[in-house]
């Protein structure tokens, strides 16, 4: 692998300038949504929700429109000579070499300073991995989905990149978040004793 840009070198203090940007995923529709293994055909559902043949998901279920376009949203970072950005993309998880990938694209000024996070939507495009262990909850590779993500990752990492302006880091803290349970709950009685008990994490930083 290439060694981290800037490895060895002194850190050194400066001003935090930061940068954001977003971007659609221009992903086919029928391409196969990621994070239920029922969608595919040989487990599941797929050719009983919906007995259309489309040839993108293939054994799975074809996605059939669009409600809300899924993105990939970027912020850069840099102070002091050191750059990073985070991508987040709305999909059920990442992939490491879409993240080595990106890289690349960035340049070398970004080796190792790309962080790529998944917002784990269960109705965001898959059959981007190449990872097949967890092909049943995405689907078959394609090409051209692959291509997209990483061209919407790469567009919204450089218009981030390029609006970086002098900013500042704020931090809040709640410590009764969501008291009535409107925006999140626990689903899961298995986990009450790891978790401490019967409560849901309610401290919203």
């Amino acid at each position: 692998m290439t060694p981290t840009a800037n490895a060895g070198t002194a850190v050194s203090a400066g001003a935090l300038m930061a940068g954001a940007a977003e971007h659609v995923l221009d992903v086919p529709i029928g391409t196969a949504l990621g994070g239920y293994t029922a969608r595919a055909g040989f487990l599941g559902s797929a050719g009983v929700v919906d007995a259309r043949k489309v040839a993108m998901p293939g054994t799975f279920n074809p996605s059939i429109g669009v409600l809300t376009a899924p993105r990939a949203k970027a912020l850069a970072l840099s102070s002091g000579g050191e750059n990073v950005v985070i991508v987040k993309v709305d999909t059920i998880f990442a992939f490491d070499g879409m993240l080595y990938d990106l890289e690349q694209r960035l340049g070398p000024a970004y080796t190792g300073k790309v962080i790529f996070a998944s917002s784990h939507s269960h109705s965001g495009w898959a059959q981007y991995t190449a990872n097949g262990a967890i092909k049943l909850g995405s689907g078959q590779q394609r090409t051209i989905v692959y291509t997209r993500f990483l061209d919407a990752m790469e567009a919204a990492a450089k218009d981030a990149i390029a609006a970086m302006r002098p900013a500042k880091i704020g931090i809040s803290f709640d410590g009764n978040f969501d008291p009535p349970n409107n925006i999140n709950h626990d689903r899961r009685g298995e986990n009450d004793m790891p978790a401490g008990g019967n409560k849901k994490d309610d401290h919203s930083t």
